[in-house]
């Protein structure tokens, strides 16, 4: 009797016991899911995934074309994602042929990306810009300037990938993917000052001084808008346009050798684009000026 019971006894603790193992393997088989998930949607659902942040509206719901339940359907399929291109144009297509939507800033943007993964640079250039030209609501759309930021990275244009990833993360402050795009992107620059975190910017003010600068340039007063332009330079944010005009107005003034100073400052920041180079010979003499402002 009594090894009987003792027998029952530790069966029942043994039972008791296993039982809560189990209880806690499903809840770690359960977290180890979540987990998965999680990582699952940091790393492919990030161009497009809802925001809890006040300053971002949900993708494909642009406070100017907010897209009905067919086309938001489409929009949200993670063909990109997967890497599948042609259906993801598809998608596209059918979004952009309703006339209504025919210049919907999200899904060019995004048709403008799948372009550039397929090797159509120059047209995924047109589809990403008309992306964020189409209205002044998609200008405030994080998913528009980060596909600029992506086309713009692929095409080895930096700096112009980092401001376009630094408009987004303002629009949508709580994006994983972004934050981690520029990231990757300043260390890659060497810009661990802006990796660690930096002073806010007036951009409005900046983009003010540029387009003062310009008048000037236009007008013909060229020493004036040199001397602005020292004058306000660190009010200016946007430093290769700095760089680039600053290096145009000496190069106009006939002060080559600063110029050509500014010039390898900027193949030190982008040393693959080959206009710095161009640009450099000039100075020494061996080519004809090219004008910045001009080309855009």
């Amino acid at each position: 009797m009594c090894h009987g019971a003792s027998f029952r006894c530790a069966a029942s603790e043994s039972a008791l016991l296993f039982a809560v193992l189990l209880i806690y393997a499903a809840a770690a088989i359960g977290a180890h899911y979540k987990m998965l998930d999680f990582a699952f949607q940091v790393s492919f659902g990030g161009l497009r995934s809802s925001s809890s942040s006040s300053m971002a509206p949900p993708a494909g719901q642009s406070s100017s074309q907010p897209l009905p339940s067919k086309e938001l359907t489409l929009f949200r399929k993670k063909h990109y994602e997967h890497k599948q291109y042609k259906n993801g144009l598809r998608c596209a297509k059918m979004i952009l042929s309703n006339p209504q939507f025919s210049e919907h800033g999200e899904t060019l943007a995004m048709k403008g990306l799948i372009l550039n993964c397929m090797g159509k640079h120059e047209e995924a250039q047109d589809c990403v810009k008309r992306g964020l030209k189409a209205s002044s609501a998609d200008l405030r759309s994080h998913v528009c300037w980060h596909v600029f930021g992506l086309v713009q990275r692929s095409e080895k244009k930096y700096d112009e990938a980092m401001k376009a990833y630094k408009q987004a993360l303002r629009l949508d402050s709580d994006n994983m993917q972004i934050l981690r795009d520029l990231s990757l992107l300043q260390i890659q620059m060497r810009d661990l000052d802006g990796y660690r975190g930096g002073p806010e910017y007036d951009f409005e003010q900046s983009e003010l001084i540029l387009y003062q600068n310009m008048i000037l340039r236009e007008s013909g007063q060229l020493e004036l808008a040199l001397s602005k332009l020292e004058e306000n330079a660190s009010q200016i944010v946007d430093r290769v346009t700095y760089m680039e005009t600053r290096g145009e107005l000496l190069m106009a003034l006939d002060d080559k050798k600063a110029a050509e100073q500014t010039y390898w400052q900027l193949i030190s920041r982008n040393p693959e684009n080959l206009m710095y180079y161009k640009q450099v010979e000039k100075c020494r003499g061996l080519g004809t000026v090219f004008c910045y402002s001009c080309s855009s």
